[in-house]
């Protein structure tokens, strides 16, 4: 019985890693392939993983998990009905569905892995996906550079994930899921610092600053000291960090000519003190949204281009969202991402502690940070706030010393 009960298990391993190939292959897309076949690639791709969790997942039964999950459920019923009132394209209308089918999926896949202490077979075939697909689009960007890598002026560049920041935000999620998967302390000190050069290398190669300084916030945040890290793990600290980027240059502009910030900008960012034209962004914000502010415009909306006639966006992950989805959606999105901040805190300040939740939790603080001049409450935000609950749900965890 007992070999019969191991023998179970190892067959399903390789069986979770493959399906979380589909479920990385529709969190992070291959851009570049713009046809109906792709689209119905993705549309299989989630229909397997919601198969494999409709037959699997039997281990989410506490009432937090489901509490968990139906916060999920809401966020995404939010946006659908946000595009549903807006009287979107059909088109758009099925893109709501699909993205708030996609990430609520994804949710219910990762909690189940963390009642199974399984979070380590999900990653893995995320890792494996990654390596393939950013291996092929490095490649094709050096040796095929007319046609897979083409920045000039302000045009973001064509390359095999789509754009330059689907690239660098590929390669932030990889170095993430390379550091992860170590549990040698030392040796994923080492890997940290050489993957963060790495992967400056290719934000500087694709010109992509953004994620150049999400890349070092990460390494800063990982070699926090313990008792910064304290007070960083607090909810009340992250609330902070979590407003000041929707509202830190929206209405405190006037830190961009404070001399080291202006340093940074002009001098080593090589860009302009207005972040590439971001501040005149913002002077359409509070027009735009009171004129829609309970439920938005809906998904993937272009009120903005239409309204600035040039910036495809608020360039502010916040204001974004509210763009897109109304004060109501982001209320509930904030309460979502605050329960898994607060579950965090709860294993933190109990002592019950494994080393890989404070790496997950960090990924999350650096998504709210870029936040500040880019659109970052998306897929893989949604997926860090999942994941940082299934790793705080996983069994057999360390106590940390």
């Amino acid at each position: 019985m007992k070999l019969r009960l191991i023998l179970k298990k190892k067959t399903k391993v390789p069986l979770l890693s493959i399906i979380s190939v589909f479920m990385f292959l529709d969190l992070i897309t291959i851009g570049y392939i713009n046809s109906p076949f792709y689209t119905l690639i993705q549309y299989i791709s989630l229909l397997a993983v919601t198969i494999y969790v409709t037959l699997h997942c039997k281990c989410i039964k506490k009432v937090s998990d489901v509490m968990f999950l139906m916060l999920e459920f809401t966020v995404m019923g939010c946006i659908v009905i946000s595009s549903y009132l807006n009287h979107v394209d059909p088109a758009l209308l099925r893109g709501a569905v699909y993205y708030g089918a996609l990430n609520f999926i994804v949710c219910i896949l990762l909690v189940e892995a963390g009642n199974r202490g399984m979070i380590d077979e999900v990653l893995f075939g995320g890792k494996i996906y990654l390596l393939i697909v950013l291996a092929l689009n490095d490649l094709l960007m050096l040796v095929m550079p007319g046609t897979f890598y083409n920045i000039s002026g302000r045009d973001i560049g064509t390359t095999l994930l789509g754009n330059k920041f689907n690239v660098a935000y590929a390669h932030l999620v990889l170095m993430f899921l390379l550091v992860f998967e170590e549990k040698n302390e030392k040796r994923r000190n080492r890997k940290v610092v050489a993957y963060a050069i790495l992967l400056s290398v290719v934000c500087k190669f694709v010109d992509c600053n953004t994620t150049l300084l999400a890349c070092w916030v990460f390494v800063m945040l990982y070699f926090l000291p313990e008792n910064l890290r304290k007070i960083a793990s607090n909810p009340i600290t992250f609330i902070v960090v979590f407003f000041l980027s929707g509202f830190l240059l929206l209405f405190f502009s006037g830190i961009l000519t404070w001399t080291p910030v202006r340093y940074l900008i002009v001098d080593i960012l090589h860009r302009d003190a207005t972040l590439t034209g971001r501040m005149q962004v913002y002077d359409y914000i509070y027009g735009i949204v009171s004129q829609s502010k309970w439920w938005g415009y809906g998904y993937y909306t272009d009120i903005f281009k239409k309204t600035s006639m040039w910036y495809a966006n608020a360039q502010n992950a916040m204001w974004d969202f509210i763009i897109c989805y109304g004060f109501i959606t982001m209320a509930a999105m904030f309460v979502y991402m605050m329960s898994s901040v607060c579950k965090f805190f709860k294993n933190e300040s109990s002592g019950c502690f494994r080393d890989t939740n404070w790496i997950t939790f960090s990924m999350l603080y650096v998504y709210v940070f870029i936040g500040i001049g880019e659109i970052v409450y998306n897929k893989q935000f949604f997926f860090f706030i999942a994941l940082l609950w299934a790793e705080c749900s996983t069994k057999g965890v360390r106590v940390r010393k």
